[in-house]
């Protein structure tokens, strides 16, 4: 692969994982799904009050179908369904353990 196509490929793929992350509230979706292992809808409810369960519906089914977040449910009485990190969203959000370094220095 030439240099040129390396380059367009490097660049596609940043477009998309931007698109994704700099829609409002995914980042804190997954600060708060990692911090908590496996979270309820619920519990992401209660500790972003400000979001509408509609967004947050939309936002997780984004991130389930890029791979960040999987949806575990329970064949409980009653059915219980819970959110967790991905191998690959683990990954993602150590690349912004610096990024929130800078900020906390600089911000």
């Amino acid at each position: 692969m030439n240099a040129d196509k390396q380059h367009e490929d490097a660049l596609a793929h940043i477009y998309a994982i931007t698109e994704l992350i700099s829609k409002k509230w995914v980042l804190l979706i997954m600060h708060v799904i990692a911090e908590s292992g496996e979270t309820r809808f619920s519990e992401i409810e209660e500790r972003l009050p400000d979001i509408n369960p509609g967004i947050l519906s939309d936002r997780l089914s984004e991130l389930e179908e890029k791979g960040l977040v999987e949806r575990v449910v329970t064949e409980t009485k009653p059915v219980s369904i819970h959110y967790q990190m991905t191998e690959k969203a683990d990954e993602l959000i150590s690349v912004f353990h610096p990024l929130a370094e800078w900020a906390r220095k600089w911000g």
